[in-house]
């Protein structure tokens, strides 16, 4: 959408001047008298001198850059008195639509092969290592919410549309660096534009070429460029802006080290919206185009961390309203939702277990623009945890009369119930502790469980297996509890263990062998055995 304000005068004044409001991007100003000038958010045109009656023109041309009312105030002045002031001004209001204006909240990136760049003709003159060139672009462009008649190009790969940053050295998406607000990253890295002769492209330096016709033009942006870390290796690859399009294009050429140390995206803020293609990653080939596509879907996002302002990893951050989802904060604690519908209502919560937050949720109505959402994390220094669980056999029937010990920053002990349950309660938080099952004839799996730093009520079970030791003779016998295994005759003395199975499970005993009772035992032994093998149920 462009405001297009005209001012005819028909009185012998010199000047007009044009107040624009701050939420607008000037496109253009021009007069049919010497000209427009621009400072502080006032054009001035020189109307140069009239007769009576006689008319002058000025037209100034405005991007709007947000959605609601936008006041400009337009006047003239003169060298020479006005027997009338009162008609000297006026002050004209224009309302701009979600519908009318284009904004942009997020970038879709559609991918293809065989693309070609679009060489560029015009030296910016950038040569060097770690530098930036200030160009004027063609066509006003908008990046996100905002429009530019200008942007800086460094030799680093980027295209800062609000910063000049000369940085090397890449990060990955979100950069807290404000120099890469409203920034495109065509190949972040440390690069070089200073070669004399690159084998196959010649110079290196940053060339830019327009092509198509107005209102349909692209503003292309080639690098011809060595590496820093070997200028024996080189990169070549464009980034293509679209004139009246929420796209820009990026497209590669000679990619030696194929985007292993670089960073592809485009962000406007580390808060308000990022869209990360690849970092430090690789796999970039010859060919490839990543076309960024604007949506004017929203972001909600937003940092979570500790009383030090360091981020809080791990966080379960959950949207709850007109579109639900959950993310867990990263490393740095940044956390975002995306592809959020205008208009709609959502809740923003955080949870971790053994924090709270501050505030608890925050919520939104009637989304317009992308919102930003921080929480400050408290850890509680709680008591009170429990380590609980159960002992149990391998069909999972709870082992009565276990002991079960603690040990470690507290020491206890429990007996099992005739679940086979046991519980420590009110353990100390951040403290280290070790529960071991023993009962004699039985050996567990895992033999303990250890938990370090407890931060939250655990849960330690245990399955216990039967277990006797077989001697050497004959006629032994073996007493577990209510059943006795008799053996003919060991040789070598050894282990036994009996696990109970269920009927279901028990299959067909072998030949010469009749399942007494069920449930049935799973006998096993490390001894030498012979002669038949007879077992006993106790009732």
């Amino acid at each position: 959408m462009f405001s297009k304000y005209t001012r005819s005068r028909r009185h012998p004044f010199l000047n007009s001047l044009l107040s624009i409001a701050a939420v607008v991007t000037l496109v253009s100003a021009n007069s049919n008298g010497s000209g427009c000038t621009h400072a502080n958010g006032v054009v001035t045109c020189n109307l140069g001198s009239l007769n009576s009656a006689a008319t002058a023109t000025a037209t100034v041309v405005m991007t709007p850059n947000q959605v609601g009312t936008i006041t400009n105030t337009v006047g003239v002045a003169a060298s020479e008195s006005d027997p009338n002031t009162a008609n000297n001004s006026v002050t004209k209001s224009a309302v701009v639509t979600a519908s009318s204006l284009q904004i942009v909240n997020n970038y879709a990136i559609n991918q293809t092969t065989g693309a070609q760049i679009v060489p560029g003709e015009t030296d910016i003159g950038n040569h060097c290592d770690d530098c930036t060139t200030l160009v004027t672009l063609p066509f006003a462009y908008t990046l996100y919410d905002r429009t530019f008649t200008t942007a800086t190009i460094t030799s680093n790969g980027i295209i800062e549309f609000t910063g000049s940053t000369a940085r090397f050295s890449n990060g990955c998406l979100p950069d807290t660096d404000p120099a890469l607000e409203y920034t495109i990253l065509g190949y972040f890295d440390d690069l070089r534009t200073d070669a004399a002769n690159i084998p196959g492209l010649g110079p290196s330096g940053i060339f830019t070429s327009v092509t198509g016709t107005a209102p349909n033009r692209v503003f292309n942006v080639e690098w011809r460029s060595t590496f820093f870390n070997n200028n024996a290796q080189a990169i070549n690859f464009e980034i293509r802006l679209f004139e009246n399009q929420p796209r820009f294009d990026v497209i590669y050429a000679q990619i030696d080290q194929f985007g292993s140390s670089a960073t592809v995206g485009v962000q406007r803020t580390a808060t308000t919206g990022f869209t990360q293609y690849e970092c430090d990653q690789g796999g970039l080939t010859p060919g490839l185009q990543l076309s960024f596509i604007g949506s004017d879907q929203l972001f909600l996002s937003g940092l979570v961390i500790d009383s030090r302002g360091a981020g809080i990893p791990g966080v379960t951050v959950n949207l709850s309203g007109t579109q639900t989802a959950s993310v867990v904060t990263d490393a740095s604690g940044f956390y975002t939702f995306n592809n959020l519908t205008p208009g709609g209502l959502y809740t923003i919560t955080p949870t971790r277990e053994g924090f709270t937050f501050t505030p608890p949720n925050a919520g939104f109505e009637n989304l317009r623009n992308s919102q930003t959402a921080n929480f400050t994390g408290t850890q509680q220094q709680q008591t009170g945890f429990t380590i609980s669980g159960r002992v149990a056999n391998t069909l999972g029937e709870g082992i009565a009369g276990a002991a079960v010990a603690l040990s470690g920053t507290q020491t206890a002990t429990a007996t099992t119930d005739a679940n086979g349950s046991y519980s420590f309660a009110n353990l100390a938080a951040s403290g280290n502790y070790t529960v071991t099952p023993a009962l004699a004839n039985f050996t567990f799996t895992p033999p303990s469980r250890t938990f370090n730093s407890l931060s939250g009520n655990q849960t330690a079970d245990f399955t216990g297996t039967l277990t006797l030791v077989t001697p050497v003779g004959t006629n032994v016998s073996v007493e577990f509890a209510g059943d006795t295994i008799n053996y003919s005759q060991v040789t070598a003395a050894g282990v036994t263990t009996a696990n109970p199975i269920s009927p279901a499970t028990a299959g067909t005993p072998p030949a010469g062998y009749t399942l007494l009772q069920v449930p049935g035992i799973d006998l096993a032994t490390t001894a030498s055995v012979s002669g038949i093998i007879t077992v006993c149920f106790v009732d």
